[in-house]
């Protein structure tokens, strides 16, 4: 399943924390969201990784996923990010 997952944390290094361990799932599409594909269990250790650096009283980290049919109706200004370019590259 597509996830979009935005988070609002206020302390520089719990958000920072918070960015690596999303990055490890998905790509990141603005300074605080990221889009991930994502199996059920994978949303729930995604969650539970991140509940870490997330203080309940001060932050807030969402998961949003997406139907097919939402996906199918998303509509986007620029293409900075080429959502199902499957090319493969390598970085050395």
């Amino acid at each position: 399943m597509r996830v979009i997952v935005g988070y609002d944390i206020s302390d520089d290094r719990r958000r920072a924390r918070v960015a690596a361990r999303l990055s490890v799932w998905g790509d990141r599409i603005q300074e605080s969201l990221f889009m991930c594909d994502l199996e059920e269990r994978d949303l729930d250790q995604l969650l539970a990784g991140c509940a870490e650096f997330v203080d309940p009283k001060m932050d807030r980290l969402t998961a949003f996923p997406l139907c097919p049919t939402c996906r199918g109706r998303r509509r986007d200004l620029g293409r900075a990010l080429a959502e199902n370019d499957d090319t493969l590259c390598w970085i050395v």
